[in-house]
């Protein structure tokens, strides 16, 4: 009988709807090819004997192969609505220790929604409700949704972690605060989130942007965060005191706690310019000009950054100043450029990203993956330049790195 009951569980604990409460109507257990026999472990004779046994109960009709009634089974016949003392019948022969999809279900979305009570992150709460969404379904497996409670009890404290965040924090110490070891984020959840994030955080982030950038856009940092810059500007503290940038004449580093503290001085006299350069080496050889601030992007601006550059642009807003961006001439330096625009400086004009430069500069180009010549494709560009150079790009399939013109 516990073979037999085995079957009968599984079947509706993995089925679309029998598991769930308030199921009726008539199922059975097919033997239409006579998968119920095995005469290795299961003989035909014992599995006859045990239906009966079952039968017995009243939870179960045996559906006989006709004119072989008492020897070969057609199928097992049994109530929806007597599921529940399925159940518990199989508990008291089989596994007291069973639990029932339905109630597998009710425990994980009860914890799902605790955790919505508390979340405040807009895209991690749809995370959830995602989460809630597919418990309800039928169509995942018992041992799918067992998996997936298991990995939400260890993502948990994670997830409320970066919900937690104000301020960036350093990576290993998010983890040591949140997961109690210092390394477990990296190894054990980092891809995990960042897959989710590439999901869920669409607002936040750039399809162009690295693991890292990711990362450090959900205020979780690999390094101390840098914004190396060189030209003219004027920073405050708070009590009045002026930091001339230009004192450092060959360029200067800011690091986070200055990105945090320092102000942005309400006048910028000597700012005629902005340029801002995507790779390290053109922006360590690029000649000074007077009256222009250059600044290291490194990729994409982190928050803390974007915040600091964003009230420089408020502060330049009302007087006559010019933005440029020089990048590579491939999809990532386009999206950095766009980036820049949308979320700091919305002058911003392309410098040496056009068809001229990727013209001069030919011999350098690298060819340019067709995945990534679709996403180039389908941007929306509105400055003409900018939009004559992906144009060019994918005519060619080709790009070349900002790099090549210090060649």
């Amino acid at each position: 009988m516990e073979y037999l009951l085995q079957l009968l569980i599984e079947k509706i604990e993995n089925s679309e709807n029998q598991w769930k409460p308030g199921a009726n109507g008539w199922k059975s257990l097919s033997n239409k090819a006579g998968n119920l026999y095995d005469d290795r472990k299961h003989l035909k004779s014992d599995v006859v004997k045990a239906a009966k046994e079952l039968e017995k109960t009243g939870l179960v009709k045996i559906e006989w192969v006709q004119g072989y009634r008492e020897q070969d089974i057609q199928a097992i016949r049994y109530r929806q609505e007597d599921i529940p003392a399925l159940y518990k019948l199989y508990r008291e022969r089989v596994d007291p220790d069973f639990c029932a999809r339905a109630e597998l279900v009710r425990k994980y979305q009860e914890e799902i929604r605790a955790e919505l009570q508390v979340l405040r992150t807009p895209w991690i709460r749809a995370y959830y409700e995602k989460l809630l969404q597919e418990s309800e379904s039928g169509r995942a497996k018992k041992a799918t949704l067992e998996k997936a409670w298991r990995l939400f009890r260890k993502r948990r404290d994670c997830w409320r972690g970066i919900d937690e965040l104000e301020d960036p924090m350093y990576k290993r110490l998010f983890s040591k605060k949140y997961l109690k070891d210092t390394k477990i984020f990296e190894n054990g959840f980092q891809d995990f989130i960042v897959s989710t994030a590439k999901i869920y955080a669409k607002e936040l982030l750039d399809d162009a942007m690295n693991d890292s950038e990711i990362l450090s856009a959900l205020l979780i940092e690999d390094y101390a965060q840098e914004l190396a810059l060189k030209g003219p500007l004027h920073l405050k503290w708070e009590d009045g005191t002026e930091i001339h940038n230009e004192d450092w004449r060959y360029g200067n580093i800011l690091n986070s706690d200055t990105l945090r503290y320092a102000q942005i001085a309400g006048q910028q006299p000597e700012i005629q310019r902005v340029i801002t350069i995507e790779n390290k080496a053109n922006y360590m050889m690029m000649p000074l000009e007077e009256h222009t601030l250059y600044i290291f992007t490194h990729g994409f601006f982190s928050p803390k950054e974007c915040r600091f550059l964003q009230s420089l642009n408020q502060v330049l807003e009302h007087t006559k100043v010019e933005f440029y961006h020089s990048g590579d001439l491939d999809y990532g330096g386009i999206k950095i450029f766009l980036y820049i625009q949308k979320n700091i400086f919305p002058e911003l004009q392309p410098l040496m990203m056009d068809v001229q430069t990727y013209e001069k500069y030919r011999d350098y180009a690298e060819k340019i993956e067709d995945t990534t010549l679709e996403k180039l494709k389908k941007l929306q560009i509105e400055n003409p330049v900018l939009r004559q150079l992906a144009e060019k790009l994918v005519k060619e399939k080709k790009g070349i790195e900002q790099e090549s013109f210090l060649l």
